[in-house]
């Protein structure tokens, strides 16, 4: 029983040196920290978009009309548009990158109306 806690307590005194290192792990959390951060913003600017397209359809059913289109910048390069009407508010909107064709519909059949998606990252 003595040699046993003997050879716990060296284990625990020599394992607990300052030889740990956890910069690896430290590496990792901070890359994961900067691609959620990343996904944030990218959700931010598509709920933007997704309810600036809301405002667009909304505008022609109501049959109001562009008056400007401002490019939004930023260095140097054209990241989206604010769009103004003649009776609503402005909106910006976004730009994506290219995706790929999708399949086409069935000739003849409608499709289905749905809510406004809203796009996030879970905590």
């Amino acid at each position: 029983m003595k040699r046993l806690l003997t050879l716990l307590l060296a284990s625990v005194l020599f394992g607990c040196g300052e030889s740990y290192d956890d910069s690896a792990l430290t590496g990792r959390v901070d890359d994961l920290e900067n691609r959620v951060a990343k996904l944030e913003e990218l959700c931010k600017q598509m709920n933007t978009n997704i309810s600036s397209l809301q405002t667009l359809v909304n505008a022609l059913q109501n049959k109001d009309y562009i008056t400007s289109v401002v490019p939004i910048t930023k260095d140097g390069e054209t990241i989206g548009y604010t769009i103004s009407f003649t009776q609503s508010a402005p909106i910006t909107i976004y730009n994506g990158q290219d995706g790929k064709d999708g399949q086409d519909g069935k000739p003849g059949e409608d499709g289905k109306d749905g809510s406004t998606p809203v796009i996030g990252v879970k905590q």
